[in-house]
């Protein structure tokens, strides 16, 4: 199986998640929950996380954070080998303790934070835990501490998430109307809500496809750390984009790749230009613009630019785009 991807940069925002492995109840052991709350707080304040939201169920937990110094791999290391082992030492056990590695999806923007910070908060009243209008007094979510502004860690911070919920404010009242609000979704179609909130806990990014573009763009001038799982979906995202903008230089849209016939000129032409430009592979070309089989694509791409490109006039129009 594929490592997950993983991305790194200053001031990058995640919804992080792990359970325990054989999903045993890590978390119902005496103490073993606030014992996790502790290393997460103790973690955020050495290596200078913004934690947004968190919750802590019987064998999972979810983290809402904010990464000012981009180091969340040696922060996640440093939280999860440190529980682990003061929890073997409790239960005297040995091996692991989690199930794998991490999770962390790379949220977009505002908006990606509160569907996140939502979806953690009512952890405990969809697990029938907790009743949605006792919800503070659930002990392991940062939900009841967010009412304690003067009590609560000074990295635990609400503010950014409130202000989105249409410019609530971090104090009692603004999150007295942030419940009220999680009522509302509660209210909602459940069959959607539970389609949506397992949305925010598949792949590795929440946002849009532009958003993941800018991601790539990034690390291509360096300024964003990621593995190479990331890094291939990312690159595969912006030749997509490169694709597209080279389509509608020749007033083509995708379905024309494949509806006219694979050798067609404007096809081969649009494959050399994208293989001048980035680091697209002939299978993924081949694919995509419907050029056949991709050895038979480099070759004709391989031809056209020594024979045809200089001539041609869907190389000329190509030409016209410029580089970003």
């Amino acid at each position: 199986m594929p490592r997950s991807p993983r991305v790194e940069y200053e001031g990058a925002r995640y919804h992080v998640l792990n359970r325990g492995n054989y999903r045993r109840d890590l978390f119902k052991v005496y103490r073993t929950g606030e014992e996790f709350r502790e290393k997460l707080y103790e973690t955020c304040e050495r290596y200078n996380w913004v934690l947004h939201g968190y919750v802590v169920m019987s064998n999972h937990y979810h983290l809402a954070l904010e990464t000012p110094k981009g180091n969340l791999s040696a922060g996640m290391h440093y939280l999860q080998s440190v529980f682990s082992n003061r929890f073997n030492k409790f239960v005297k056990d040995r091996g692991h303790v989690f199930q794998g590695r991490y999770k962390a999806l790379v949220l977009e923007d505002s908006t990606a934070l509160l569907q996140v910070v939502d979806y953690i908060h009512l952890n405990p009243v969809r697990a029938g835990t907790v009743k949605l209008e006792n919800l503070r007094s659930y002990r392991l979510s940062s939900f009841g501490e967010f009412f304690q502004k003067k009590r609560r860690p000074r990295f635990l911070i609400p503010a950014e998430f409130l202000n989105e919920c249409g410019g609530l404010t971090d104090t009692a009242a603004g999150m007295r109307a942030y419940h009220r609000r999680l009522k509302l979704l509660m209210e909602e179609d459940p069959k959607k809500r539970e389609e949506e909130f397992e949305r925010l806990c598949r792949g590795w990014y929440i946002g849009s496809q532009e958003g993941k573009a800018w991601l790539a763009g990034r690390i291509q001038d360096g300024k964003v750390k990621a593995n190479a799982e990331a890094t291939k979906e990312l690159e595969e995202v912006e030749w997509t984009r490169q694709l597209k903008r080279g389509l509608k230089r020749l007033g083509k849209v995708e379905s024309d790749c494949r509806s006219d016939r694979k050798n067609a000129e404007w096809k081969v032409a649009l494959g050399a230009w994208l293989k001048g430009r980035t680091g697209v592979g002939n299978l993924w070309l081949s694919q995509r613009i419907n050029l056949g089989h991709p050895h038979n694509a480099s070759k004709q791409m391989a031809l056209y630019r020594k024979k045809r490109m200089e001539t041609c006039p869907y190389a000329k129009r190509l030409k016209q785009i410029p580089k970003e």
